[in-house]
């Protein structure tokens, strides 16, 4: 028990390392490039070639296996430590809630954000929705495929995904996060790394076309969807080393979330 509590805090202590160095330069950017997102996306893809070869030595003729863990409360470590040693660094009184439930006394119920971020008066600074893939609420990005699912929905009375029902659930969702605080809409965020799943091969919609689809859906801002990548097909569980091109990996980062953290550092 304790080797196996070893090895998983030192896998945990090199992904807080790298979370505190991305925040030292989160401090002394100008915030306006994307190197942090850049190196965000490139731990995803780390992630997912960890957790894809994490077992690979034990498939064999007759051991065979095809599924493998979800990266995403990894993922979600990752982006709140960052959070974290920024605000170290720049003497915030901010407190990082991982997946903490709180007492939400205006709505008389326990919420549980992804992320929430609060001062330690019990401001609420930011609220955190992260989705690594957006596969199952694609029709809440996507008006193409949403009207697809109806038709689909329409003709088979058996189908189990219903896009009313996705959609509204996802609404209410962040509804619920954005009523914590008189200034809820504005400190409600969405993380989402790529819109692929999203973009078919099909689809002829834009990234612009996704935000607006999900400011309609969602009643939030555009700007309250944090995109890392601009390159909506863009694949990041199927990136292999052959990937990289004369040692650089084209991943198209934007800089939203430098610019997310520039937005809720200021007044804070």
């Amino acid at each position: 028990m304790q080797k196996l509590l070893s090895l998983k805090q030192n896998y945990f202590k090199e992904i807080d390392n790298r979370a505190k160095n991305l925040a030292k330069n989160l401090v002394h950017s100008n915030l306006k490039d994307a190197f942090v997102t850049n190196e965000i996306l490139k731990f995803i893809i780390e992630l997912y070639n960890s957790e894809n070869k994490s077992n690979s030595n034990f498939i064999k003729e007759d051991f065979k296996s095809s599924s493998h863990q979800a990266i995403t409360s990894d993922f979600e470590f990752f982006i709140s430590r960052i959070l974290y040693h920024y605000s170290k660094e720049k003497k915030f009184d901010w407190e990082i809630n991982l997946r903490c439930q709180k007492k939400d006394y205006k709505q008389n119920k326990q919420i549980a954000p992804d992320i929430l971020i609060t001062n330690k008066k019990g401001k609420i600074v930011a609220i955190i929705e992260i989705k690594v893939r957006a596969g199952y609420m694609q029709c809440f990005f996507s008006k193409i495929r949403a009207d697809k699912e109806k038709k689909i929905l329409s003709q088979n009375k058996q189908s189990k995904y219903n896009p009313k029902e996705v959609i509204k659930k996802y609404h209410d969702q962040l509804k619920k996060y954005s009523q914590m605080d008189i200034r809820g809409k504005e400190k409600t965020f969405v993380l989402l790394p790529t819109f692929i799943l999203v973009s078919r091969k099909d689809n002829k919609e834009s990234i612009k076309d996704f935000k607006k689809e999900f400011e309609k859906n969602s009643k939030l801002s555009k700007n309250n969807l944090i995109v890392l990548s601009g390159d909506k097909d863009l694949d990041l569980a199927k990136i292999k080393e052959t990937n990289y091109i004369n040692g650089k990996l084209e991943l198209h980062p934007t800089n939203e979330f430098e610019r997310f953290i520039k937005n809720i550092s200021k007044g804070r």
